[in-house]
């Protein structure tokens, strides 16, 4: 099957949460026989570690907002005939632009809603746009679909406001990487983009009082609109000197980041890294919410309320100082995983889907 996966951005250019799924589900496809192709407004190679790329030029609308608006070429080719359309992301223009192909190119689309309403809403125009979008291009993707895949209980709830039918629930899916013994690192990590609803602004916070109690470097790998305010922050309580800023890294770079790293921190709404570090082994202090719960298991992590300052630092402290303990989560966590979001009984899935509405 030739199956076109619709993405804004696609690695080696972005490597967050949906690209690395798409990524992942197309490695997985090739791997099973199918010709998975992606088109994406991302600058990068016609191929991808053998996955077949599109790129397409595009502007913003909204320029500080990474949601590209594709010129008319992506429609005209995406209407052409492929098996399939899936589309990612119910919020992009560009899942708009092909469900409107997918109607005139009568190809069946599948959506996988990886948007749950919160990105940017500190914006107060965002906070106004999101709502009107949702009663028009955003709804239009969602009902749409011949499928709708809710990846997480928030997705599906999104969904149902829109459809009552034709909803799937299938889990972001991931290849597990092999665990090095006795590597249990040096420093605590944060890998992700800084926004607000991840919850790096808690991290930082948090470093004073782990230093208070132990003596242990912290490293804060990725881009994003609150990099500079949170240098900032860190040299206003005196940190600074403590914390490596990285920037953005590959996902290479970002796996060998984990492998090195001794506590995994998720103070907000986690994206693939949290499944990474899960399969590596780490252990990891988490935010109580849903969807990270929902990726590692409840009993993976030592889960604390969002924003607690005080409670984060001392789940640091708590894994760094018992040993046991943070091997008992490390192993809790990838045996989760491995059992619960493996890419090869995700992929799966979604082939059965892909065929059933080729077939009908």
């Amino acid at each position: 099957m030739r199956i076109v996966h619709v993405t804004p951005y696609f690695v080696p250019e972005v490597n967050a949460g949906v690209e690395i799924h798409v990524y992942e589900l197309c490695q997985q496809l090739l791997r099973m026989g199918h010709e998975p192709v992606v088109y994406t407004c991302s600058k990068v190679p016609s191929e991808v570690d053998g996955i077949e790329v599109r790129t397409f030029s595009s502007f913003k609308p909204l320029p500080q907002i990474p949601n590209p608006c594709p010129f008319p070429r992506f429609f005209f080719e995406l209407s052409k005939e492929h098996d399939v359309i899936h589309v990612h992301g119910q919020e992009y223009v560009t899942s708009f632009i092909a469900a409107l192909a997918s109607k005139k190119g009568r190809i069946p689309l599948v959506l996988t809603a990886h948007n749950v309403g919160r990105s940017f809403q500190e914006r107060w125009y965002i906070r106004i746009l999101r709502p009107l979008m949702y009663r028009s291009i955003f709804g239009y993707v969602i009902t749409s679909a011949d499928v709708a895949v809710a990846p997480t209980e928030e997705a599906f709830e999104i969904l149902s406001k829109f459809r009552k039918e034709g909803i799937v629930t299938i889990p972001h899916g991931i290849r597990c990487y092999s665990v090095q013994e006795n590597s249990e690192g040096n420093y605590i990590l944060y890998l992700g983009r800084l926004l607000p609803i991840k919850g790096p602004e808690t991290f930082i916070k948090a470093i004073p009082l782990v230093l208070s109690q132990v003596k242990v470097k912290f490293v804060i790998a990725g881009g994003g609109p609150q990099l500079k305010p949170l240098k900032k922050l860190a040299r206003d309580i005196g940190i600074l000197d403590f914390v490596e800023f990285i920037g953005p890294v590959s996902r290479e770079e970002g796996l060998n980041l984990i492998r090195g790293a001794s506590v995994f921190v998720a103070p907000g709404n986690a994206g693939y890294s949290l499944l990474d570090a899960a399969c590596i082994g780490k252990p990891i202090v988490s935010a109580n919410q849903k969807w990270n719960i929902s990726c590692i298991g409840s009993k993976s992590a030592i889960y604390v309320d969002t924003g607690d300052v005080k409670g984060f630092a001392g789940a640091i402290v708590r894994l760094l100082t018992d040993k046991e303990l943070a091997r008992k989560f490390a192993r809790e966590a990838r045996s989760y995983v491995k059992a619960f979001r493996d890419i090869g009984k995700v992929a799966e899935i979604y082939v059965s889907i892909y065929e059933s509405l080729i077939h009908r």
